[in-house]
């Protein structure tokens, strides 16, 4: 079992699971674990892609008396774990509560984060405000830590039965109250969290694609504030599960991962953002140049686009020829020769 260490010598249990692909970090739900996750897992592998989970602080596997549990010490944690990994760029999957750490830890990460999938994600905001009218009523959730210290078995087994719009198996729910049995009282302090939560800047902020998953009969964030994330995004999407309730990646399985796979597909060369920012006058042979000395392994990937697209390369046949000194590189463009034109072309 694999464990970060954080502040005051209490650890979080992780998983890394490594892969050809844009790397995803997947955050589970409050009071959840990383296994929550197993069905995405499983199709995010078998795509190629490298998948980091971990267990919130309090939940799972994770230690459960830390002196600080909130969404901004998780958030902080993400992208701790993400540097422990040696993982520049990621992908940040957070559903419900998890999608309120995706976003901090996105602010914190910058260009270093490829996208944000807020599955039923409670953010922007998940409490009403003089200037938010959706959501839940102020003090909502402090009202249901309240209720989780009065009697946390049944309050667990029957947020279990309500997370889903569509009928599961017994063994189905039983497992996920299973894994709510896992988490300690410390846990629910993130969840207090939720009232006064306010994302709405940081979430217009983010320059990664974003996005938003709806269950349309969600019970637990409401779909309205689902909905507004994808539209407050500067470059925000949603995607509508209709018949689903809190949980689309298990409700609606197999449609869920291929909405993920599609939109993971968007984000899969890592070098594209940092092309479009280059200075005009930055030639490709320098790009690539600069490639073969310092990010051979990084740029396979865009070469082999860049082979995809000789209409838009410059002085490509001397950049190939010294890529082929690069092991790395050289298996990219197979070696090959792409048409050159005179003068720059814009890229796309």
């Amino acid at each position: 079992m694999a464990y970060l260490n954080t502040e005051d010598a209490r650890r979080i249990y992780f998983e890394y699971y490594p892969g050809n692909k844009v790397p995803v970090m997947l955050i589970h739900g409050w009071g959840m674990s990383c296994r929550v996750w197993d069905t995405t897992l499983v199709a995010l592998q078998a795509a190629g892609h490298a998948v980091v989970s971990y267990d919130q602080r309090g939940c799972g596997a994770s230690d459960k008396d830390f002196n600080e549990v909130s969404i901004t010490s998780s958030a902080r944690d993400a992208v701790a774990l993400l540097a422990h990994l040696g993982i520049e760029r990621a992908v940040l999957n957070g559903w419900s509560l998890g999608g309120a750490i995706a976003v901090e830890a996105a602010s914190t990460l910058g260009s270093g984060c490829a996208g944000v999938v807020l599955t039923a994600g409670a953010s922007p905001r998940y409490t009403q405000a003089p200037d938010f009218a959706i959501g839940n009523p102020p003090g909502s959730t402090a009202q249901t830590v309240a209720a989780l210290r009065e009697d946390r078995a049944n309050f667990l087994y029957n947020l279990t039965k309500a997370v889903c719009a569509i009928p599961q198996t017994p063994a189905m729910e039983n497992w996920m109250w299973s894994i709510f049995m896992q988490s300690a009282p410390s846990a629910d302090v993130a969840l207090a969290d939720l009232d006064t939560l306010d994302q709405r800047a940081a979430l217009a902020a983010l320059d990664a694609p974003v996005l938003s998953i709806v269950g349309g009969k969600d019970v637990v964030v409401p779909p309205d504030i689902c909905r507004l994330a994808g539209t407050v995004a500067r470059h925000g999407t949603t995607a509508e599960f209709a018949d689903s309730g809190h949980a689309p990646f298990i409700e609606e399985g197999p449609r869920y991962r291929q909405v993920l796979l599609d939109f993971l597909a968007e984000s899969e060369v890592p070098t594209a953002k940092v092309i479009t920012e280059l200075p005009a006058n930055t030639t490709l042979e320098q790009l690539l140049t600069a490639a073969v000395e310092s990010m051979a392994a990084v740029w396979q990937k865009e070469a082999a686009l860049l082979v995809d697209r000789p209409s838009e390369t410059v002085g490509i046949r001397r950049a190939v020829g010294k890529a082929n000194r690069c092991p790395h590189l050289a298996q990219a463009v197979g070696r090959e020769q792409p048409r050159a034109v005179q003068g720059r072309v814009p890229l796309r």
